[in-house]
């Protein structure tokens, strides 16, 4: 017998073997073929270990098929899900931001009937370019009825003045700027002085008219009013006493001022101007 023949008899034996495997499957899934009883027992014993490879095998070739064919769709799909993902929380800072504000413009416009005067909330859009000059540049001019020495707070306290004006903006002198001073009284015992601002954000000095006064740490220092013809109304608060300070011109208290000028967003613009016995000193207003 040659080869040819040899495999001819081979080829017949795997394809009635593959045959009878084939019908084996298809009548172990045909549950309901195969008859009760020891007989019918003993054919799904029988066919039972070729039943469960071939499932094993018809489950591999399914994800093998999943992952050859699904893969370009699995990876598109993620990219969309990234970017999705990506534009939720740009969309929530922005969510967090706003609300943010509008806490803020809140405790504002709840404060601005107690300033008892006509008055016009700014934004801040502008910093001092230099460690000297603690001024802002806020959103409101001219247009608005914002003029030269307009006491400048928010519902923390005072904030500055404004010091130079243009049609649709204003420079505002921080009350922590080197060159600013104001009539300040202690709210607790009444002892007045002058508030001078350091240059720092957290730090400003009093000095009192009367030099044997003594005063305790949490004290609230505020505007006085005086002399008459002050730029400031009486009552505005300006900060807490901290300390005592060794200087050449004396003892100067340190005060903390209450409103937090590292976080100054909004300001609110009394609109009402009041005499001073010095000219607006003029500042150079920063760019936007």
């Amino acid at each position: 017998m040659n080869l040819a023949q040899i495999w001819s008899e081979r080829r017949r034996i795997i394809l009635v073997a593959l045959l009878v495997i084939l019908l084996v499957v298809l009548l172990a899934r045909q549950t309901d073929l195969i008859p009760p009883g020891p007989a019918g027992r003993a054919v799904r014993t029988l066919v039972n270990p070729i039943v469960t490879s071939v499932a094993a095998i018809d489950r591999a070739v399914s994800y093998g098929w999943l992952v050859l064919f699904r893969s370009r769709d699995l990876e598109t799909e993620n990219r969309e899900l990234r970017r999705e993902i990506a534009l939720l929380q740009m969309g929530y800072q922005q969510l967090a931001e706003d609300h943010a504000q509008l806490e803020r413009l809140s405790k504002l416009t709840a404060a601005r009937p107690t300033f008892n005067m006509p008055n016009v909330t700014a934004n801040i859009v502008g910093l001092s370019a230099n460690y000297w000059t603690r001024s802002v540049t806020i959103d409101r001019g001219r247009r608005d009825g914002v003029g030269p020495n307009m006491p400048v707070v928010n519902q923390e306290g005072l904030v500055g003045i404004v010091r130079d004006v243009t049609h649709n903006s204003a420079l505002v002198q921080l009350l922590v700027d080197g060159e600013f001073a104001a009539g300040s009284l202690v709210r607790e015992t009444r002892d007045r002085g002058i508030v001078e601002g350091t240059g720092e954000m957290d730090h400003l000095l009093l000095m009192l008219e009367n030099p044997q006064a003594t005063l305790r740490e949490g004290f609230e220092v505020m505007t006085s009013g005086l002399p008459i013809g002050s730029l400031f109304p009486k009552g505005f608060l300006i900060g807490k006493i901290q300390g005592i300070e060794q200087s050449k011109s004396g003892h100067p208290y340190v005060v903390k001022p209450t409103v937090r000028f590292d976080r100054l967003e909004e300001v609110v613009v009394l609109l009402e101007t009041r005499s001073s016995d010095f000219p607006p000193q003029q500042l150079p207003i920063p760019l936007r």
